[in-house]
Formats: structure tokens, C-alpha cells, sequence
């Protein structure tokens, strides 16, 4: 089962989304080298954003789950950044 885990060079910042596809939320685990702050945005496939959330890191795992039974079924991108700078981006679908 693929999870989408890709690492950055620009930040060593190691993220996972599952369940994927998801029905109602997400969980998003990152694994930060150092504490940080970074903004996680879903966009749809027509590049509007249609949710955004400044995030807290820890160093070390931190594990969120995001909330997103509002939003249709669909695909959408999960991109993670930080001061302007993509670190990751997931595709991913929701039931």
C-alpha cells in the first residue's frame, strides 16, 4: 500500500496522509528535525483552496487528524509549506 511518504532535502521534513482515499478526515503525521510552523492547504483540482490551517511541529512525530466531511467527494492536493516554499504535496481522494 503506497502512503505517499516522500522526504524533502529543503527541510528533511518526512510527511504521511492516510487513509487514502478518506471518507470524513485525514490523518497527517509529519516528522520535523526541528520545531516549526507550517501551513497545510487542500486544494481542488480547479486550484481553488479550500482548506487551510497553520500547524505547530514538535521535533520529532507529530500527528494530526484533519477534519474535512464538509468538502465533496473528490480529488484533491494537500500541500505542505512554510514561509512560501512547498516542503510536500500529496494527491489525494475523498470518498
Amino acid at each position: 500500500e503506497n502512503r505517499n511518504v516522500v522526504s524533502t532535502i529543503e527541510s528533511n521534513i518526512i510527511t504521511s496522509v492516510y487513509p487514502n482515499p478518506f471518507s470524513n478526515s485525514l490523518n497527517l503525521k509529519i516528522e520535523s528535525p526541528e520545531q516549526t510552523v507550517v501551513m497545510v492547504d487542500l486544494i481542488n483540482i480547479l486550484g481553488e483552496k479550500v482548506y487551510t490551517i497553520n500547524m505547530s511541529l514538535k521535533k520529532g512525530t507529530n500527528d494530526d487528524l484533519i477534519e474535512l466531511s464538509m468538502l465533496p467527494g473528490g480529488m484533491y492536493f494537500l500541500v505542505i509549506s512554510k514561509d512560501g516554499v512547498i516542503l510536500d504535496s500529496h494527491k489525494i481522494i475523498k470518498n
